[in-house]
């Protein structure tokens, strides 16, 4: 049965590394509490004359000054594994204590640890590793785009993994600096699959206590049929024909957590930062435009840009501003409420001339009749002009609410608000004329009225 992974995507917290590892940092990696078992330990190098039994050397790989050296000379490949596996429980922590010396650069060799399900004598093509393997592998080389740096990969087995194609297949890597110093370095692999604060898996990895990965997105089967939850733990080796040379220092397993390992992400590492080039094809014109290291494949767009230009895009929108026009819109309608009130106050004064004209009896009542109907007809234009008020202060208020939801809805024009204004301005002209008219010939009638 194949070791079945829950991944995905964007669940890995990846975290880069800066660009050489913290010597202060990971002085003490003590384990105060816990005690490591020392049947899948490798401690006590220096009182040790030969590797101990429980672990199988293969390869260049020798015992020298308290340090087991994987790589001891040029092109030369390494390998130490547990010749017993570790029974899977719900919890375990491995500390390896490694060290590069003897070369800085890029190479195509490199260091891997292991923690797999799967038969690793047969093939040793990876790294002095299996190619096909079911499990997690923990690559450290500096043949990436990255530079000096550090990977999480798991496999089922289903596929073969290459030196070409194994940093496309790592879920989660960080930058660490382990070339050009004597300094060991100590990396803490941890794993539950139950935290007691979350009730989640976790698989995480520091680097001198700082933490590199983590994601609570794996579990390791620890009932498979063909391993029965059993595990081989074992580090490899390949320098590809440069001197470097690979060195363990120290290894400790523990079948639990560790405090350190449920620490807060206080210390995480710094995520690596890239640059892209980007060049305008009108003009001509570079600009170098930070990039996130999972855009690194992209080479026109990447999602910072996108946020960027919607960033520049809203910026343009609430620039626009409407103020000047509002302060317009505004002044007109001061204008129509200073007509109304003139219009008001000349209505009001025919309905008095035309109540004290009724109240005198009159020969000619067919003119006062429609003398009486065209002040109605005025009447019901109060009323319309009543409306056209109330409908003016409901559009200073739905003004007044554009204006504060502009920056959200970003939906006011310029055309919109000629529009509205047209709408009501063409009807108040019309309206304007047909009382000037009416006003006119009310006073022809009242002259003619009073002639009579």
């Amino acid at each position: 049965m194949k070791l079945n992974f829950a991944l995905s995507l964007l669940s890995p917290l990846v975290i880069g590394a800066v660009a050489a590892h913290d010597t202060g940092s990971g002085s003490s990696h003590g384990t105060s509490s816990a005690v490591a078992d020392p049947a899948h330990s490798l401690d006590n190098l220096l009182t040790t004359l030969e590797i101990p039994k429980h672990w199988t050397a293969k390869e260049q790989t020798i015992l020298e000054e308290g340090r087991v050296i994987l790589t001891p000379k040029t092109n030369s490949k390494g390998s130490l594994w547990l010749v017993d596996p570790v029974k899977l429980g719900s919890d375990f922590t491995i500390e390896w204590t490694i060290r590069s010396v003897n070369f800085e650069g890029a190479s195509a060799g490199g260091l891997s640890l292991w923690f797999i399900s799967s038969d690793y004598t047969k093939d040793k093509s990876l790294y002095d590793g299996p190619a096909t393997y079911n499990g997690l592998q923990v690559l450290v080389d500096n043949n990436s785009p990255l530079g000096q740096s550090v990977r999480g990969v798991l496999s089922d087995g289903s596929a073969k993994v290459s030196t070409d194609s194994v940093h496309n297949s790592a879920f989660a890597s960080c930058l660490m600096g382990y070339q050009g110093t004597s300094v060991p370095l100590t990396m803490r692999l941890s794993y539950t699959e139950s935290l007691p604060a979350t009730g989640r898996s976790q698989l995480k990895l520091q680097v001198d206590n700082r933490v590199c990965f983590q994601t609570d997105k794996i579990m390791l089967p620890k009932d498979g049929a063909s391993n029965n939850g059993a595990y081989h733990i074992g580090i490899t080796a390949d320098n590809a024909k440069t001197p470097e040379s690979f060195e363990v220092l120290r290894m400790q397993y523990f079948d639990t957590l560790v405090e350190e390992a449920l620490a807060p992400n206080t210390k995480e590492m710094a995520q690596p930062r890239m640059i892209a080039k980007i060049i305008d094809e009108s003009t001509g014109k570079e600009k170098l435009v930070e990039k996130q290291v999972l855009d690194e494949k992209n080479d026109h767009t990447s999602n910072y840009m996108l946020f960027q230009k919607l960033d520049k895009m809203e910026g343009k929108i609430l620039a626009n501003d409407i103020s000047e026009l509002q302060e317009k819109l505004q002044q007109i309608m001061k204008n129509q409420y200073t007509m109304v009130e003139q219009l008001n106050s000349v209505l009001e004064k025919l309905q008095n001339k035309a109540k004290s004209d009724g109240d005198k009896p009159s020969g000619n009542n067919k003119e006062f009749d429609r003398n009486n109907e065209e002040y109605k007809q005025f009447f019901a234009m109060n009323e319309k002009l009543g409306k056209l008020m109330d409908e003016r202060d409901q559009l200073r208020e739905a003004n007044k609410q554009q204006e504060s939801m502009r920056s959200a809805t970003n939906a006011v024009t310029t055309d919109e608000i000629v529009s509205k204004l047209a709408v009501w301005l063409v009807p108040l002209i019309g309206i304007m004329f047909v009382m000037a008219y009416y006003t006119f010939k009310i006073r022809q009638e009242i002259t003619k009225a009073k002639l009579l």
